[in-house]
């Protein structure tokens, strides 16, 4: 099974650009919602969201309880399940494009920071990604010998290394990004009003890593 892979059979080159774009911009958000939901429990959905507050959670949890964690909205629940499902569905089948590099789900992590914030420097990349520095530096050593990222000394203080995508990386993520879109374009029948469905993940996103680290900073 690949990292963010697609079935080729089932995605059509149909979409139009209105129907395509939104797309892109969401499918990513997807697949890192559902990276951290297979680690963290849905009850963080709805702390995020703020249907509960942190500590109402510690709260009915009892302090010490061994009890199971409750979604506490059946809602939030499903949208959890969605989520992982859908990234799962996308994960199935190959590349139609043989110029297409597959990526494990940590290298996917690192690539997509990456070309969000191009030029990182290590310890910023291991932070964002929830990554061990040991293991940030095999997946960067992975990436670097496939010719997706490379490394530069940094402008102001040479001893500082940072981290850029390349030609390659940036077209790999270009072309997997459009297969994914055509995927869900044709799952959901081209047709969807997804700003709203967009905003939503960003901000389900934006607030499991907030959460992450939060968590980080205090272990």
């Amino acid at each position: 099974m690949l990292e963010d892979p697609v079935n080729a059979s089932s995605a059509p080159n149909s979409g139009t650009a209105s129907e395509v774009v939104p797309v892109l911009l969401g499918i990513g958000t997807l697949n890192f919602v559902a990276d951290w939901l297979f680690r963290y429990n849905y009850e963080l959905v709805s702390i995020t969201m703020g249907i509960v507050g942190e500590n109402q959670v510690r709260q009915r949890r009892g302090r010490g309880s061994t009890a199971p964690k409750q979604a506490p909205d059946g809602q939030w629940a499903d949208f959890a399940d969605l989520v992982l499902t859908i990234s799962r569905e996308i994960k199935f089948g190959d590349y139609s494009s043989e110029e297409a590099v597959s990526l494990s789900p940590s290298e996917g992590v690192v690539m997509r920071y990456l070309h969000r914030h191009p030029g990182s420097i290590p310890s910023r990349v291991a932070h964002a990604s929830g990554l061990q520095r040991s293991n940030l530096s095999t997946v960067l050593r992975g990436l670097e010998d496939r010719g997706l990222i490379e490394r530069r000394s940094g402008v102001d203080d040479a001893r500082e290394v940072q981290i850029f995508p390349t030609a390659r990386g940036t077209s790999n993520y270009a072309l997997v990004r459009t297969e994914w879109a055509e995927l869900v374009s044709a799952a959901a029948g081209g047709d969807a009003d997804l700003d709203a469905a967009v905003a939503l993940l960003q901000r389900v996103e934006a607030g499991l890593v907030r959460l992450r680290q939060a968590g980080e900073q205090a272990s």
